[in-house]
């Protein structure tokens, strides 16, 4: 990867407003203008094919299992997903493998990413990353900013009112869809990240 290369992505990425407190161990703060909403720390169950659309699906569960999130997302990017979570490795480095070390190389680190919104059927995300005393926010596909989490070992939130709006209750804690087989079964109306 070039400096050049990696220099765009930081200057782009410190061009849009940021400003976000600490948060505490499993909820981010208090939506603030420019930040990102109350939200629900969570982790990646699995990537499916539901069974209707043919479609892969990344399931997000709350860290208590409450309940889930399904969120519809590209071949490429639950191939990409689905790596992260098996540790494999590509033979060269892909989209989020050179969004990270880019990330890296110019000093900073992603502190977290955050599904913020549902908007239309459509999922939206941000990224933070740290680059000294500074925190910068970039706008995401949820299927990137979780890839790129998954990679660099970051927490990843979901806004309440995400969960909230498309959420799955969970009831008895079992295990949430994704985990037990290649393909889970969605209602039609369910959201979309694509």
């Amino acid at each position: 990867m070039s400096r050049a290369v990696a220099a765009l992505v930081i200057a782009a990425a410190a061009m849009l407003p940021a400003e976000l407190g600490d948060e505490g161990p499993a909820e981010a703060p208090a939506a603030k203008k420019g930040c990102v909403p109350a939200a629900v720390k969570t982790e990646v169950r699995g990537v499916a094919v539901d069974a209707r659309s043919n479609s892969p699906v990344v399931v997000l569960a709350s860290t208590d299992e409450a309940e889930f999130l399904p969120i519809f997302i590209g071949p490429a990017e639950a191939a990409a997903i689905w790596r992260y979570l098996h540790h494999a490795e590509a033979p060269r480095p892909m989209t989020h493998d050179l969004l990270a070390a880019a990330i890296e190389k110019l000093g900073g680190t992603l502190r977290k990413v955050t599904v913020t919104e549902l908007k239309k059927g459509t999922f939206y995300a941000r990224i933070e990353i740290a680059v000294g005393e500074k925190v910068i926010e970039v706008d995401a596909r949820p299927s990137d900013a979780i890839a790129l989490a998954l990679k660099t070992k970051t927490d990843i939130y979901v806004a309440k009112e995400v969960m909230k709006q498309a959420g799955r209750p969970n009831p008895g804690g079992k295990e949430p869809p994704g985990k037990e087989g290649p393909q889970i079964d969605l209602p039609p109306e369910a959201p979309s990240a694509i």
